[in-house]
């Protein structure tokens, strides 16, 4: 009885946390893959408007 109780109630509890990592890789790969476009963006513009400052 208590083996069935402790599965009802940790079984939610695991399916929630795992989603809830699930969502905070997620943001953290798309905010990553955001800010690394950012960089390479801002890098092109600096190279096109000054070719010295890489040099």
């Amino acid at each position: 009885m208590n083996l069935k109780i402790s599965t009802i109630f940790s079984y939610p509890y695991e399916a929630y946390l795992r989603n809830r990592m699930k969502e905070i890789l997620e943001i953290i790969l798309i905010s990553y893959i955001y800010s690394m476009g950012n960089f390479l963006f801002l890098k092109i513009i600096m190279e096109k408007s000054s070719p010295l400052f890489f040099r």
